[in-house]
């Protein structure tokens, strides 16, 4: 299985696994913003890394980067809702954990917490 070192290994490993050839040119030419790592991403356990981004025509898309331990390889997908609940990027230690936004994940997190104690 290979290692990222940093945000830019993550980005191109995305875009070079993306499935999709406009989200792949929307990487090239578009805006990343990586939210970072989350201890778990939906519908799944496995924790991971979510990118959005952005073409320059406006199309958004939410990716997932995951390990897959079976085939000793990641996976990238799309995601239809970020799992701010589960973002951890202010615990870490490594820098590719943590958010190019981290004020706006923090907040997040914050009111995905508070939103699940008010439906349970």
């Amino acid at each position: 299985m290979i290692h990222f070192r940093d945000r830019s290994d993550l980005v191109l490993y995305a875009r070079e696994h993306c499935g999709s050839r406009t989200c792949s040119n929307a990487i090239m030419d578009g805006k990343v913003v990586v939210l970072g790592g989350f201890s778990r991403i939906p519908p799944g356990t496995t924790p991971g890394w979510v990118l959005t981004v952005t073409s320059t025509r406006g199309k958004i898309w939410v990716l997932a980067v995951i390990p897959d331990q079976i085939r000793h390889c990641y996976r990238v997908y799309v995601l239809r809702k970020i799992p701010w609940r589960y973002w951890v990027g202010d615990q870490a230690s490594h820098p590719i954990y943590i958010s190019d936004v981290s004020a706006l994940a923090s907040q997040a997190r914050m009111n995905a917490i508070a939103e699940d104690s008010e439906d349970g």
